[in-house]
């Protein structure tokens, strides 16, 4: 038997989270499904890292063990609409996409309009966001911190402090594509990142406000949870040395470039 490596992008709006479930259509679930179907054989593919329901991917790094040779393109023709196979291939036996991941990236787009076709991937901010004040908060959110009030995390045992390599943004006419470089990321830690620097931005919240919620616990930031709708798994490094693209593209593009169905 064989292990491989996939990188894949899927479109979360069409899934209930990556994590495969009994009773919901999952991506992990659907995957698991279909090799197991093409290839006779009890099938489990393991990400990266869970996205939750609704949250999308542009590489999501997953691994299964198969005893066949599989096909990328036999793979992709069984899947349905909304997952895409960016790449197969053999790697080490020992290869583990979640505990060998050294560092991931997600990127999260605003827009100040409610664009028409593309409203499940992004979250509409109809007020003015201040960019240096938005600046100010993702400097702030770099290095290492608890980030327990921004964390919903039921397992108690589950370390709640992330180092942060990189935070930082790029607008454009009608969008804000921010972007999150860490070691690993807690449950809804980014969502609860970005409702509470949007707040921030949009002056309900002070910045001596926003520094309370990290450097002490804080219910706040879970009230001001953004939608999933705008969220995507960007990337995962498997290298000690994680460089960082200073282009921000926004994730559409970035995806119809990698040819998600």
């Amino acid at each position: 038997m064989a292990r491989y490596k996939l990188i894949i992008a899927y479109d979360g709006s069409r899934f209930s989270g990556w994590q495969a479930q009994k009773n919901a259509k999952t991506v992990a679930g659907t995957l698991n499904e279909v090799l197991s179907m093409l290839y006779q054989q009890d099938i489990n593919v393991y990400g990266s890292g869970r996205t939750d329901s609704g949250v999308h991917a542009i590489g999501q790094v997953a691994h299964c063990d198969i005893d066949a040779m599989p096909s990328k393109e036999e793979i992709q023709s069984k899947l349905p609409y909304g997952i895409h196979i960016r790449s197969l291939e053999k790697t080490d036996n020992r290869f583990h996409a979640r505990h060998h991941a050294k560092a991931r990236s997600y990127v999260y787009q605003l827009s100040n309009i409610k664009p028409l076709f593309v409203s499940k991937y992004v979250w509409t901010v109809e007020k003015n966001l201040s960019l240096p004040i938005l600046r100010q908060g993702l400097e702030k959110i770099k290095g290492f911190h608890d980030f327990a009030s921004f964390s919903a995390e039921k397992d108690e045992t589950v370390s709640t402090k992330v180092h942060i390599l990189d935070s930082s943004y790029k607008a454009y006419d009608d969008a804000i594509v921010l972007r999150f470089v860490g070691s690993h990321f807690l449950r809804s830690m980014i969502r609860r990142v970005v409702g509470t620097l949007v707040a921030l931005s949009t002056d309900e919240l002070s910045l001596p406000e926003f520094e309370q919620c990290i450097d002490t616990f804080s219910l706040l930031p879970s009230r001001l949870t953004a939608p999933p709708d705008g969220l995507f798994l960007e990337k995962v490094w498997y290298n000690s040395e994680i460089e960082i693209s200073e282009t921000i593209e926004p994730p559409l593009i970035s995806s119809w470039k990698n040819t998600i169905r």
